[in-house]
């Protein structure tokens, strides 16, 4: 493929694989990368911060994902985990615990540092990544005066 760097080699240069491939079915996508101009939806917004723009990318896999991370980073902080260590953190919707991850910890200094912070597993999320008020959620009986601790 002809690109302002040079030819580059994208996917699948053989053609006799590509004709294998096609031919048993497999659909082919050449295409630009996605997360290139991914922040061009936010440009007539203010610019976004860093951290915003990892806390969107954390609540894509679920809210209780941010968390989960965050926690993590704070106890680090806080000397209460070492650099390094795994654990299982775990972090909840209104309704309660309902994400649970392994993470290796780190500083978070050093959070966007290659390797020093990891999401080794996840072991539960919920099924739909956004959060919302207990009221909102399908069966749900319950009293809000709980909630209103948490409201300004």
């Amino acid at each position: 493929m002809k690109t302002p760097f040079g030819n580059l080699k994208i996917g699948i240069p053989d053609r006799k694989i590509w004709n294998q491939l096609e031919k048993s079915g497999a659909k082919i996508v050449r295409a630009a990368d996605p997360l290139y101009n991914i922040g061009a939806v936010l440009e007539h917004e203010k610019v976004p911060t860093l951290a915003t723009i990892i806390r969107m990318c954390l609540k894509m896999i679920s809210s209780g994902t941010a968390v989960c991370v965050s926690a993590a980073l704070m106890a680090t902080d806080n000397g209460l985990l070492r650099e390094g260590e795994e654990v299982v953190a775990t972090a909840g919707s209104w309704i309660g615990l309902d994400t649970a991850l392994v993470v290796r910890t780190t500083n978070s200094i050093n959070l966007l540092k290659r390797g020093a912070m990891q999401i080794r597993e996840i072991i539960c999320k919920p099924r739909n990544p956004l959060h919302s008020w207990p009221i909102n959620q399908k069966d749900w009986i319950g009293d809000l005066k709980f909630y209103e601790n948490f409201t300004e």
